[in-house]
């Protein structure tokens, strides 16, 4: 899971939190 989101596992060192170019979490929530 690490492997195919890089992008998500430097976002969580950064800002804490795994919203970092994520799109499932990006896209509004219902």
């Amino acid at each position: 899971d690490d492997v195919s989101r890089p992008l998500i596992k430097v976002g969580r060192k950064r800002s804490g939190l795994e919203i970092f170019n994520d799109p499932a979490r990006e896209a509004p929530s219902p």
